[in-house]
């Protein structure tokens, strides 16, 4: 495993040894969550926004280190050439802006500031009401070894709605 200098937040970085247990995954989940409350719990959906566009500008860029570490992954390991996973990061990350993040918001809850304070739209302050959207305290994923998109896109929508998340990767 390449050691990248990062907090030790992972149960990837526990010894090889170390056997995956359900009290070892219920542990992490109380940690995730902790984390959560301890470190994004302040964070705006704008902010949370624009975090999440300029990282998937950083995947576009050749200098970036995680995309140099993924295109260095051989293929025998990804199943893709350095060249499809390059363009394959392009095309995804190239969809990722502020506008794009905005418009999926409003797709389920009219207007990102709902995930921040009460908000109405013009019909529901016509009678009075307001609505506020908090998403869910944890999100266990479970990915997909072949298809790296659905993954990635459920764990951005997990970000924009505040949550923490537990990934479990395929083998």
């Amino acid at each position: 495993m390449i050691d990248l200098g990062l907090p030790n937040y992972y149960l990837i970085d526990t010894q090889p040894e170390a056997r995956l247990s359900p009290g070892m995954v219920t542990e992490a989940c109380k940690q995730i969550k902790r984390n959560r409350l301890q470190y994004a719990r302040e964070i705006t959906a704008e902010q949370t926004i624009s975090v999440l566009a300029r990282l998937a500008e950083n995947w576009q860029d050749d200098l970036f280190p995680f995309r140099k570490l993924a295109l260095r992954a051989e293929q025998a390991t990804t199943g893709f050439s350095p060249q499809s996973l390059a363009k394959g990061l392009d095309v995804f990350f190239g969809r990722i802006t502020e506008d794009s993040l905005h418009n999926l918001i409003a797709q389920d809850l009219g207007d990102s500031r709902r995930l921040d304070e009460p908000l109405g739209t013009p019909e529901e302050r016509a009678e009075n009401r307001t609505a506020m959207a908090c998403g869910p305290n944890l999100i266990g994923h479970i990915t997909a070894g072949n298809l790296p998109c659905p993954a990635l896109m459920s764990l951005i929508q997990g970000v924009l709605v505040g949550a923490a998340q537990f990934v479990k990767c395929a083998e």
